[in-house]
């Protein structure tokens, strides 16, 4: 976890008290998040972006809760990552979550940066470029939440990391202790439009470019005790 990171997390994660880190995820292949069958196909390459989620346990006002993070890098620049719309303009991250846990409304977290090499430096994560500018997530739904970036640059040398996250608490006792990230990169039509929809089931996330748009794809899970 890089500087940047730890700062973001901790900002967000100290309006609870008692935070407390369990453990981070990192999978250096694509696979599918319901079978764990490898994949290739349209996947992103983890040489192209890397995906690390994180897990802390914490309390608000006494109710003991669980943060989730998911922190993202594309390490290929380029006039992209994505060849159209360029830089990380409309591409998308989500969390999802299973049945028996509750995701907390007023308790989401979106910043990202970039880096124009080589004589730039990484900048301040902001909110500034996820799109409700907010925090807060484009898509949400009792399984989950997705987060949507605006960040088109013209330079060919344009890096992007980001963390987006969300706080739930467990309701039933008897709830698997998993969750889910995907990232969805965007892809123009020939007509220069992209459009996707987002639909959820526990621990799934599922993104249907509409309009004859397509993406690309890199997903990770975590799991703890």
């Amino acid at each position: 976890m890089d500087f940047l990171t730890k700062n973001m997390i901790i900002e967000k994660s100290s309006k609870g008290s008692n935070l407390r880190f369990i453990n981070s995820s990192t999978d250096f292949y694509a696979r599918d998040s319901q079978s764990g069958k490898l994949l290739a196909a349209n996947y992103i390459s983890t040489s192209d972006l890397s995906i690390i989620m994180y897990h802390f346990n914490t309390s608000y006002n006494g109710v003991p809760m669980d943060d989730l993070y998911s922190s993202f890098e594309w390490l290929r620049s380029g006039n992209g990552p994505s060849q159209s719309p360029g830089g990380f303009e409309k591409d998308m991250i989500g969390i999802a979550v299973p049945d028996g846990w509750e995701i907390q409304s007023d308790k989401y977290a979106c910043a990202a940066t970039a880096y124009v090499a080589p004589t730039g430096g990484w900048g301040n994560p902001t909110s500034a470029f996820c799109s409700k500018g907010n925090g807060e997530p484009v898509e949400y739904s009792l399984y989950g939440a997705a987060w949507q970036f605006d960040g088109n640059y013209s330079s060919t040398n344009t890096y992007y990391k980001g963390t987006v996250g969300l706080t739930m608490k467990k309701k039933l006792s008897t709830a698997i202790n998993r969750a889910v990230s995907k990232y969805s990169e965007a892809k123009n039509n020939s007509s220069g439009y992209f459009a996707v929809g987002v639909t959820w089931g526990p621990v799934s996330i599922t993104y249907y470019p509409t309009g004859g748009s397509s993406n690309n794809e890199a997903s990770k899970d975590i799991t703890w005790l």
